[in-house]
């Protein structure tokens, strides 16, 4: 009988090594991987001329994003899954590896390298005011990386606000956050 209720170390051995999915899927978008694979599937044989890199490198990848839920495969064939499909083929209106530029920028993961200093001073570790700094450009970036995500609930919130009426309306975007 299983206990859900025993102590087990996954969840820490998950998130010690989340770093590695988050590398993983960074290398996948900067490659055009899943582009490159598409809706026809691909070979890792396949993949070396679209994603300019090497075809172990591609394959290692490509099981690595299996294993973790990106890809697909069968036999020896990769294919893309509902989320990667709709979200990572560039080709989708709602691609959101731009979200890679910010998410992973060193501006934001450099304060995470030694976050016992961080605590220890109550503050970031990061060079100033670190991404609080005001007109720090690195919100610009983040308000054009989160425009595809934003995409989908901007127009039903504009379909909610105005309806099918003709009417012209007037709205206020507050800090071009996505919350």
């Amino acid at each position: 009988m299983e206990n859900n209720d025993a102590p087990s170390p996954v969840h820490i051995f998950e998130t010690l090594t989340a770093y590695q999915d988050s590398g993983a899927l960074k290398a996948a978008i900067e490659l055009d991987l899943f582009t490159a694979i598409g809706a026809n599937g691909a070979t890792a044989a396949e993949l070396p001329t679209r994603c300019n890199a090497a075809e172990r490198g591609v394959r290692i990848l490509c099981d690595y994003l299996t294993i973790v839920g990106f890809l697909n495969k069968k036999s020896e064939r990769y294919s893309l899954t509902q989320d990667s499909a709709l979200f990572l083929d560039k080709r989708q209106r709602a691609y959101l590896g731009t979200a890679v530029e910010f998410l992973l920028s060193p501006n934001l993961t450099d304060g995470f390298k030694d976050l016992a200093v961080a605590v220890r001073k109550g503050g970031t570790t990061l060079p100033g005011e670190g991404t609080v700094a005001p007109e720090n450009p690195i919100w610009v970036k983040f308000a054009q990386a989160m425009v595809p995500m934003m995409m989908m609930p901007a127009e039903l919130m504009a379909k909610l606000v105005n309806g099918d009426s003709k009417q012209k309306i007037k709205v206020l975007d507050v800090a071009a956050g996505h919350g």
